[in-house]
């Protein structure tokens, strides 16, 4: 049972951190490529634009990565949360019911050899 756990963590930990990734590298790329576009148009159109621009984009791709990753971590971390607690209130659902159930079938054994 532990082994199935923890190779469930691991596949949730792997696909999380693959989207963290893909969204840091969509998020740099738009951010890079949105930088070098007003760089070029607002440089006179000349091309490549200058030294000051590439790494205008590389800094603000960066930032926006980051922050595109950091929002899937934020989200990825509140629905773990959101669904461990969903699978322990139906632990303790079931936990509570059983003594109930037990109660339930010495009253009607009771009743039966009455």
């Amino acid at each position: 049972m532990t082994a199935g756990i923890l190779g469930h963590l691991w596949r949730g930990f792997w696909r999380a951190l693959g989207q963290i990734i893909l969204w840091f590298l969509i998020g740099f790329v738009i951010a890079a490529l949105i930088v070098e576009a007003v760089g070029y148009f607002e440089g006179g159109l000349h091309f490549p634009p200058s030294l000051l621009t590439d790494i205008a984009a590389i800094v603000m791709g960066l930032a926006i990565g980051y922050a595109a990753g950091l929002t899937v971590l934020v989200f990825a971390v509140v629905r773990l949360l959101v669904e461990t607690v969903q699978g322990l209130e139906k632990d303790v659902k079931g936990e509570m019911a059983a003594p109930a159930k037990v109660i339930e079938s010495v009253i009607e054994n009771v009743e039966k050899r009455i």
